[in-house]
């Protein structure tokens, strides 16, 4: 268990422990205190074996978890009224599996019933029933007071499904039905006990089916769950799109503009950018945000990328459901999407001017950060980013506002809004262009090319009656001339003949003089580099990404990933087994010489 989910069994062996002293007491144990004692030390050293045995998962998540510093917390005193449990135990009842829902403890109105029926039972010692009460008596308290509640997710507040050891509360009331019944007395003929068993079995059987049914309706209606057939269609034209694509061992990554989930890469197997993980590293979500990206919760979004980005992080391809920027090429078109290739792309590595502590100096205007980090990585002093000069038209409380400018010159538009949650669509000079300040949509957004001379309006109408919560609004155009300098620049001292490996990469590099070599690979403990087969120190260059020095000339770069503990783990694990099998023989061996 502590290998297919440790977090999960963190929560089972606290219930094991619970439920190991209500038997025991229960059973009128009470007064064997050496045979108390013999049992608990087989449980501890059982549960040993068995996290000795996951020690080389165990000890690099427990270092990973130490390095993030990602923890959900939740303020609150009291999660809710606790009366509002008694509604989870109604059929066909849903209320969410975000931080506002309540547990999921409902097991059919059969089970409610003979498990209220146990209390009352003359035949169960008081003793027993007290027990029983007791342990239930925890459970409602850790699911109405915080601290409790904490207790049982490893003294962390889960984000998004709560009390995820409700679970066990169900397993517990199962059980406690289970007493019940076997303690009833049936004075009826065989034939009307085995309809009353069959009668039980249909009831579970409607209650699941129902009650499933209402589940799924509920999370559909919260999250728009598509159907079988849609996602079968966007995988299938996914694939075929990437199948299109030459996947060979160079590393460089893939995005779209749209998504099934955040962990579309994972599920086609291509590097991207988007993902969700419960344990992210916080600076890269930080850093991003800073530029421009969408940042929401635990997961790092593509949305809000521009050229200067996709050429930066290695973006080479993109599916793309809009049109795209002239720095783009486009390679083929599948019904909606169309497939793109950068031609700025720059590769996952490359020297660039500055040394540890890069001159990037970060804001609140996501273009002036990443004119600042390009110019920081180039060493030019120019702006990839200029700002538009415009009117404004928005009052407060309003639920629309105006954007008008004159284009200059036929550059890419992007513009970026500080501010709310208020849910905002997009036109230019009346045309439809994206949503905005939804989860996924709150970052810089291209706006387009126009005419030099050509009057632009941009708006931004609420598509409720809720007044727009917008801080500031910024906009730029790129210079592309300058662009281009930038990314030819670094090009020219980049790496070649790249190997993506299993846990890493090869490449090569050749520079005039010794330089700081950037990758767009986010920093983490763990990673070594070497260059022509020597240990290189790496450092975090900007805080987020993997960085190290290269002398002049040409030198062959390892870049390779062992998970911190990884190796302590792994001891353990396999001292842990030779221990167990040890102790395996020489019982079989005592068993065979008893005989």
């Amino acid at each position: 268990m502590f290998l297919s989910n440790y977090y999960i069994s963190y929560a089972v062996a606290i219930f094991c422990v619970l439920y190991y002293f209500y038997r025991w007491f229960s059973l009128n144990r009470m007064n064997n205190g050496k045979a108390l004692v013999k049992n608990l030390l087989k449980i501890a050293l059982s549960a040993l074996a068995g996290i000795g045995l996951s020690a080389w998962l165990l000890i690099p998540t427990v270092f990973d978890l130490s390095m993030r510093g990602t923890g959900y917390q939740n303020t609150n005193t009291y999660n809710y009224s606790f009366w509002e449990i008694l509604k989870k135990f109604t059929p066909w009842y849903y209320d969410s599996i975000t931080n506002s829902g309540l547990p999921a403890i409902f097991c059919g109105i059969g089970v409610l019933l003979l498990a209220v029926a146990f209390f009352f039972n003359q035949k169960i010692l008081p003793k027993v029933r007290l027990m029983t009460g007791g342990i239930f008596t925890v459970f409602f308290l850790s699911f109405w007071i915080v601290p409790l509640d904490e207790f049982w997710h490893g003294m962390q507040s889960p984000n998004w499904f709560p009390y995820r050891y409700a679970f066990l509360f169900s397993f517990f009331l199962i059980l406690t039905a289970y007493f019940q019944y076997r303690n009833m007395e049936f004075r009826l003929k065989p034939y009307l006990r085995e309809g009353i068993s069959v009668f039980l079995i249909l009831l579970v059987c409607v209650n699941l089916y129902f009650n499933s049914a209402a589940m799924i309706k509920g999370l559909d209606e919260q999250f728009g769950y598509k159907s079988i057939s849609q996602y079968q269609g966007f995988y299938q034209q996914t694939e075929t799109i990437l199948s299109d694509i030459p996947m060979d061992k160079e590393m460089y990554r893939i995005e779209k503009d749209y998504e099934y989930s955040q962990n579309d890469a994972m599920l086609f197997g291509y590097n991207g950018i988007t993902h969700y993980s419960s344990t992210h590293i916080n600076q890269i979500n930080e850093f991003t945000k800073e530029l421009g990206f969408t940042q929401y919760h635990f997961w790092n979004s593509y949305f809000g990328s521009t050229p200067i980005t996709d050429s930066l992080f290695n973006v080479r391809y993109i599916l793309s459901k809009k049109a795209m920027s002239d720095f783009d090429t486009p390679l083929g078109t599948y019904d909606d999407i169309t497939l793109y290739r950068n031609n700025y792309c720059l590769p996952v590595g490359f020297a660039v001017q500055g040394g540890q502590n890069s001159d990037y100096q970060n804001g609140e205007d996501p273009f002036k950060n990443q004119n600042n980090l390009l110019n920081a990585l180039s060493g030019l002093d120019g702006q990839v980013f200029r700002p538009i000069e415009f009117e404004e038209s928005f009052s407060y409380g309003s639920t629309e506002v105006a954007y008008r400018f004159t284009a200059q010159n036929e550059d890419p538009v992007y513009l970026y809004m500080s501010g709310g949650w208020t849910y905002a669509n997009v036109t230019v000079n009346g045309n439809y262009i994206a949503p905005y300040f939804s989860g996924e949509t709150k970052g810089a957004l291209y706006i387009g090319s126009f005419s030099s001379g050509e009057t632009v309006e941009i708006k931004v109408c609420s598509n409720s009656s809720n007044a727009l919560d917008i801080n500031r609004a910024y906009l730029y155009n790129i210079d592309s001339d300058y662009f281009a300098q930038s990314i030819e620049k670094l090009q020219a001292e980049g790496f070649y003949d790249t190997q993506q490996l299993s846990n890493g990469l090869t490449a090569k590099l050749k520079i005039n003089s010794s330089k700081v070599c950037f990758t767009s690979i986010p920093y983490a403990k763990g990673f070594t580099v070497k260059i022509n087969g020597q240990a290189a120190e790496s450092f975090a260059y900007a805080d987020t990404f993997l960085a190290f020095s290269v002398p002049a000339g040409e030198s062959s770069v390892e870049i390779r990933f062992v998970s911190p503990g990884f190796y302590i783990g792994l001891i353990v694990s396999l001292l842990t087994a030779v221990i167990l099998l040890s102790l395996w023989i020489i019982t079989k061996r005592k068993q065979k010489k008893d005989l």
